[in-house]
């Protein structure tokens, strides 16, 4: 038997720009919302050095990322 969920995917990317004007990818970030509203949600850091050069950036964009994720889970 066969059940399927519609569900609704985000991703962001956190990322540094260096001195010469550079993009880096610092971390990634996930979340699936399901219908039935609950939310599964990580972050993956791609860098490990930059990550602990720039961790307050990097957990301020995951806090921005949650943010986003919690106010599309509430309006559904």
């Amino acid at each position: 038997m066969l059940r399927s969920n519609k569900t609704t995917q985000f991703d962001g990317t956190s990322y540094i720009t260096d001195g010469e004007g550079n993009e880096q990818t610092v971390a990634y970030f996930s979340a699936t919302i399901r219908t039935d509203k609950t939310v599964t949600m990580s972050m993956t850091v791609s860098n490990a050095e930059l990550y602990e050069e720039n961790k307050t950036t990097v957990r301020a964009d995951y806090t921005e990322f949650q943010t986003a994720v919690y106010t599309a889970q509430d309006a559904e």
